[in-house]
C-alpha cells in the first residue's frame, strides 16, 4: 500500500514502513520502522512543495495499525510502540 508519502510493505508477518519522497529538502538514507503484528506507530513527514501555482510545505500524521480487527480506540487508548519522525527544517 502507498498513500501519499508512507509505504507499507509486508515481510514475514512484519509490517515494513517507509517514508518516500515528501519534497525538499531530500532527504536520504531513511531507515524502515518495522511494525508487529498486534502494534501500532506513528509517523510524521513533512516537505516544502513548488509549483506553477507558488511554494506550499504540508505536515503528515499517519498512524498505522497491525491487527486483525481494528478498535479505532486502539489510537487514543495506548501510546504507540514506535514513532517513525522524518520532519525536516523547512527554513
Amino acid at each position: 500500500m502507498h498513500k501519499g508519502h508512507l509505504s507499507v510493505t509486508l515481510e514475514n508477518n512484519d509490517a515494513m514502513l517507509r517514508v518516500a519522497g515528501g519534497g525538499r529538502p531530500y532527504r536520504r538514507n531513511r531507515e524502515a520502522l518495522v511494525l508487529s503484528a498486534g502494534a501500532w506507530a506513528r509517523v510524521v513527514t513533512n516537505g516544502r512543495f513548488s509549483g506553477y501555482d507558488g511554494q506550499w510545505y504540508e505536515e503528515d500524521t499517519y498512524n498505522v495499525a497491525l491487527v486483525d480487527t481494528l478498535d479505532e480506540e486502539i489510537f487514543v487508548q495506548r501510546a504507540p510502540e514506535a514513532t517513525l519522525d522524518d520532519r525536516a527544517d523547512l527554513f
